[in-house]
């Protein structure tokens, strides 16, 4: 009976310690860099900025620097897939020379190509007030 024990008891603690280092995986660090390259930022040709139904256009240098620049500072951990999707995301497109980049963005969550990552800080409030500069446009 001891060596039955003995097993389940091996058993359970390595299933415990398999499902610790599955876990820890799913948090799985990404330096931003990885998603915003330079690459990206050299064939920028304008950032599309979702206002409900509108789309603000924000074409002028400066403005797009600026936004690359705080996207590509983030740090980004995986989100697991068993957490729920938080809602009211601020919508951005980076719209490149050959391609459309989607960005769902809240505070401490950016969503993209249908991955979602926490953030070491947050960068809403800076992106919707350079945008909102084109409102009146």
């Amino acid at each position: 009976m001891s060596g039955k024990f003995y097993y389940l008891s091996k058993y359970i603690v390595l299933s415990f310690l398999f499902s610790i280092l599955l876990l820890s995986g799913c948090g799985e660090k990404l330096s931003s860099n990885e998603l915003f390259t330079d690459d990206v930022y050299k064939n920028l040709v304008e950032i599309n900025y979702w206002l409900g139904d509108t789309k603000l256009v924000i074409d002028k240098e400066e403005d797009m620097k600026e936004i690359y620049k705080n996207l590509s500072s983030l740090k980004l951990k995986n989100v697991p897939s068993f957490e729920s999707q938080k809602v009211g995301h601020l919508h951005i497109d980076l719209v490149t020379v050959d391609k459309t980049i989607s960005i769902g963005l809240l505070s401490g969550e950016i969503t993209t190509n249908g991955e979602r990552y926490s953030t070491n800080k947050d960068i809403v409030d800076l992106i919707r007030n350079i945008a909102l500069k084109y409102e009146e446009q």
